[in-house]
This record gives structure tokens, sequence and C-alpha cells, in this order.
């Protein structure tokens, strides 16, 4: 998977950003700028923590797990 989605950080900055993979608990996301490991965010409409950096992205473990069938909705919204 790769899908353009917004992400929206604590302070309400929104930037653009790939998910390059989802699940029910979270997301790895590449974006130009990489928050801090611990960094609330929304991935979409879902609400997540960074919780690892990797070679071009990162990792969101979402706050709730989200049901399989409308995970990719809440997090695409409406770039799908």
């Amino acid at each position: 998977m790769s899908a353009l989605c917004r992400r929206m950080l604590h302070d309400g900055t929104t930037m653009t950003c790939f998910v390059i993979d989802i699940s029910v608990s979270g997301a790895a996301i590449s974006a130009d700028t990489v928050p801090e490991i611990a960094t609330v965010l929304a991935v979409g409409k879902a609400i997540g923590r960074v919780v690892r950096h990797f070679a071009g992205g990162f990792a969101v473990k979402f706050v709730d797990l989200h049901n399989r069938d409308s995970v990719e909705a809440l997090v695409m919204g409406p770039f799908r």
C-alpha cells in the first residue's frame, strides 16, 4: 500500500504524507519531516503516537485498535 493522507501534529500543523503500510493498530508513514519518538499526532482521523523511526519514515501506533474494515477510510479520508 502507498497512498496519500494528512497528518496533524498536536499544535495543529497539517502535512501531507504517504502511508506505506497500515494495520488495525498502526501505520508506517513516509513524510518530508519525521516527528520525534513519542510525538502524538493524527494520521487522517486516527490518533496515535510515533513509536519508531526507519529509513524513509516512521511508525505510528494508534491509541485505539480500529476495525479492519474501516481503518483505511479512517486514515486515508478524502485522499483515497
